[in-house]
């Protein structure tokens, strides 16, 4: 899931996720988990800024994958890529940020922000567009799904613990 958009390359969001669905009974997802993303694979998106860059006027485009999903739904792909039986509840916002809260501290880490939750609901990670990127989320996750969440890849050590 690219940032901002969203990549599915092995980043801190596609680890967290899976990592927490490997190693928690429950996964909570914030409000209704009703906001929408439309995940990207990496290679696509790096084959799209090439293609891209090899114009000579200016565009604007939307880097999004064949497919969009409500959160919990991306969510359940993932669980069924992991092997999890983790139940996916919904909880409303402050509650949920206040659990990523207590498990960012036992990992040391910010598990979600104020900013990726607006985000989240303000629906910024879909495209009224058609797709730019081929690669189906679904398919890939499925493949990748025994890589998926071994290891915690910590946002405070990619962007600030260097």
């Amino acid at each position: 899931m690219t940032q901002p958009a969203s990549d599915k390359e092995q980043g801190a969001y596609n680890e967290r996720n899976p990592w927490l669905l490997r190693r928690l009974p429950v996964f909570v997802a914030p409000g209704g988990g009703e906001y929408r993303l439309q995940p990207v694979y990496v290679e696509d998106l790096a084959a799209l800024l090439a293609e891209a860059g090899a114009q000579r006027e200016n565009i604007a485009l939307d880097a999004v994958g064949p497919e969009q999903y409500r959160f919990v739904e991306l969510v359940s792909v993932l669980r069924s890529a992991v092997g999890s039986h983790a139940r996916i509840v919904t909880v409303p916002r402050q509650l949920a940020f206040g659990l990523s809260r207590v498990v960012g501290r036992a990992v040391g880490d910010v598990v979600l922000t104020h900013d990726e939750l607006e985000g989240l609901r303000a629906n910024l990670l879909v495209s009224a567009e058609p797709p730019t990127a081929r690669t189906s989320f679904r398919e890939w996750t499925r493949a990748h799904g025994g890589e998926l969440g071994r290891r915690y890849t910590s946002e405070l050590d990619r962007h600030y613990r260097r």
